[in-house]
């Protein structure tokens, strides 16, 4: 496709998501690679300046396992959870926030965007309350771990009005002053539930849904509310897409209008997704 086409294929898309809000879950891997993470600030610019409200959502998950090591601090994960400590809490929210929300927000401003980070605790923006496992010997204690209890968006609301990009680090907090690591995709769906954003954008390190991973033939572009939750029932080998399917799902039963999950290793894959007929990953819709 020629450049002109490119962009006249692209101008409904722009016209239809001004004024709109995308929340956009970055993986921490992809702050590895300094070329992924340029294309990335330089999409997500792109949509600030086109109009639409951008909030971004990140992990950090590789960064705090070598945080702690650095410390001398096991790394435990039961079920792909972080196992937290009260000191290793104090590390992973210094790391979230102190350190890669601080990075993506400095590099958002210095692409003539307005950006700032915020975690759960500011403005009260995500109770969370203490996760526990089933386990074969009753319930598994994960420490430091929640889940989002209630999302309060007026700091992000306040923000998006003054035209800043939200950058959020996945750290709640409940009634007792307790802190909590969140998983960051519950974090991104359940703030644009609260928002009832347009998209929802996890960006991830394969292409998007498998039902036979890595067989290129059972990649999935579209799926339904309903087909998500048929392919969750059957129990199939999805590279790990199981979460982030359950978090589409709770997205779209709070009216988010479409979930996408793409690959954010492939330079500039978020505006692609966005505003192309054919996109580049898999979009979820009801």
């Amino acid at each position: 496709m020629t450049m002109p086409e490119m962009l006249i294929e692209a101008v409904p898309y722009i016209l239809g998501l001004k004024q709109k809000v995308i929340v956009v879950k970055m993986g921490g891997s992809f702050l590895e690679h300094q070329a992924g993470k340029d294309a990335f600030i330089q999409d997500i610019s792109l949509l600030q300046l086109l109009g639409m409200k951008v909030i971004i959502v990140h992990g950090g998950g590789k960064e705090i396992s070598a945080r702690l090591d650095r410390l001398g601090l096991e790394s435990v994960f039961e079920s792909g959870y972080r196992v937290t400590s009260d000191e290793a809490m104090d590390e992973v929210e210094m790391t979230l926030s102190g350190r890669i929300g601080k990075e993506l927000v400095l590099k958002l401003n210095q692409s003539g965007v307005k950006a700032t980070g915020i975690n759960g605790k500011d403005g009260l923006l995500i109770n969370a309350r203490k996760k526990y496992l089933e386990g074969t010997d009753g319930l598994i204690d994960l420490g430091q771990v929640g889940d989002v209890a209630q999302i309060n968006p007026e700091i992000i609301e306040m923000l998006l009005a003054n035209d800043y990009i939200p950058v959020v680090s996945p750290i709640g907090y409940d009634q007792e002053g307790n802190t909590y690591n969140i998983n960051a995709d519950a974090v991104a769906a359940a703030i644009a539930g609260a928002l009832r954003s347009e998209k929802l954008m996890l960006m991830t390190d394969v292409n998007g849904v498998y039902l036979d991973y890595p067989n290129e033939s059972s990649f999935k572009s579209q799926l339904s509310k309903a087909e998500c939750e048929a392919i969750l029932k059957d129990n199939l080998e999805l590279k790990g897409m199981g979460p982030k399917l359950e978090c589409a799902l709770e997205a779209l039963s709070a009216d988010v209008k479409s979930v996408h999950i793409i690959n954010g290793s492939v330079a500039h894959s978020l505006l692609t997704e966005i505003f192309s007929d054919k996109g580049i990953g898999t979009m979820i819709t009801k």
